[in-house]
C-alpha cells in the first residue's frame, strides 16, 4: 500500500527531490516513510523511528529499481531480524 500505491501516486504528482547524505531522495519517498512511521507510533517512538528509516530505504529501493520486490525483501529481512532479537 505505501510504496505500491501511495508512493507511486505521489511520484507522478510531485517531481521534487531532496539532497540527503550526499544522495537524493524524492519528496514522495520522504512523505511515505513518515506516514509509515506515524502508523507505527502506537508501538513506541523507537519503533516509529525504525519504521521511518525502513520506509526511506524501501522507498528509495522502489523508486530506483522501479519494482516492489527489493522493497518487499528489505521489509521481510527487517521483520526477520526484529523477530530474532525479541
Amino acid at each position: 500500500i505505501f510504496r505500491g500505491l501511495i508512493q507511486s501516486m505521489l511520484e507522478r504528482r510531485w517531481m521534487v527531490t531532496f539532497s540527503l547524505f550526499g544522495g537524493s531522495v524524492s519528496a514522495a519517498v520522504v512523505f511515505t516513510a513518515v506516514l509509515f512511521g506515524v502508523i507505527h507510533l502506537e508501538a513506541g517512538a523507537v519503533v516509529a523511528l525504525g519504521a521511518i528509516i525502513l520506509g526511506l530505504v524501501a522507498g528509495e529501493l522502489r523508486r530506483r529499481s522501479g519494482s516492489l520486490l527489493p522493497a518487499i525483501m528489505v521489509h521481510a529481512l527487517f521483520n526477520c531480524v526484529d523477530a530474532v532479537w525479541r
